[in-house]
């Protein structure tokens, strides 16, 4: 019944176990990335120009890849100026601090800095909404005046969180020892970066 094409089946069949084969061992070897790997992804850019008596700010953040078990929480960026001991100046004050989140080129939330004693800090959600991520591209701008401010004293720092919790409670904007309202047990991440 086959006679002199047994070979036009039997290729297609030994086409289609490789294609099953190799499709099966790319998709087990691709790990998923878990929050806490996601710093390592983590692209944040600062730029700092003197701008006369004042500084501009720009903070633009991009994560190249998304964490397995999905987006949840609020995330913060907040920037301070320190002095020689790396400690946050408090006589500095902030003018203008907006921050944006982005997605497919298109501004998707908008926020103003919470001045607090040594800082602004913004917070921001983590979720995916109709098919659109928020939190994992952004951009912020802020505006600082003070005097005998340097490039290199102008810190960023990023914390994030993977989970719904308590709001932080804004008072220290280097945020090296965040409170969650009381919330113990808060899984987070933070970057601190200069220009």
């Amino acid at each position: 019944m086959f006679n002199g094409h047994k070979l036009v089946l039997i290729l297609p069949a030994i086409l289609m176990a490789l294609m099953f084969w190799g499709g099966y061992h790319f998709l087990g070897e691709n790990e998923a990335l878990t929050h806490e790997q996601l710093e390592e992804e983590l692209e944040i850019n600062v730029v700092a120009s003197e701008r006369g008596e004042d500084w501009l700010v720009k903070v633009n953040w991009d994560w190249t890849a998304m964490p397995e078990g999905g987006l949840y929480g609020d995330d913060y960026v907040s920037i301070t100026v320190l002095d020689e001991s790396r400690e946050a100046r408090e006589d500095i004050s902030f003018t203008q601090s907006e921050l944006e989140l982005i997605y497919a080129d298109e501004i998707i939330y908008q926020t103003e800095g919470e001045t607090v004693t040594n800082g602004v800090i913004f917070a921001y959600p983590n979720q995916f909404d109709e098919h659109k991520s928020y939190g994992n591209l952004g951009q912020a701008v802020i505006r600082v005046n003070g005097e005998n401010i340097q490039q290199e004293d102008i810190s960023v720092q990023m914390l994030h969180t993977w989970v719904n919790h308590s709001p932080l409670t804004k008072e220290d904007a280097q945020l090296t020892n965040p409170d969650f309202s009381g919330a113990t047990n808060v899984p987070y991440w933070l970057v601190s970066v200069t220009p």
